[in-house]
């Protein structure tokens, strides 16, 4: 099975991880997602304090394993 790799976009105070909506609904968990993450389009952008590790929960629970590759974003 192909491991998923998600972005993680920093800033020189903070990340977040930019994942497709639909992934969080079939995880369960796009109705508890904070209003600290940004949700534009089709993606939500999670930040890291609390709903990038409700996310990583989930897809543990889940059985799937994923991967982060950090990118700088000096301007979110």
């Amino acid at each position: 099975m192909k491991i998923p790799v998600f972005t993680l976009l920093t800033d020189p105070g903070h990340g977040w991880a930019k994942v497709n909506k639909k992934v969080l609904i079939d995880l369960g968990i796009a109705e508890q997602i904070s209003a600290y993450s940004y949700q534009r389009g089709d993606f939500a952008y999670l930040e890291e304090d609390w709903d990038l590790g409700q996310f990583m929960s989930a897809a543990h629970a889940a059985g799937i394993e994923i991967k982060l590759k950090q990118t700088k974003n000096d301007c979110f």
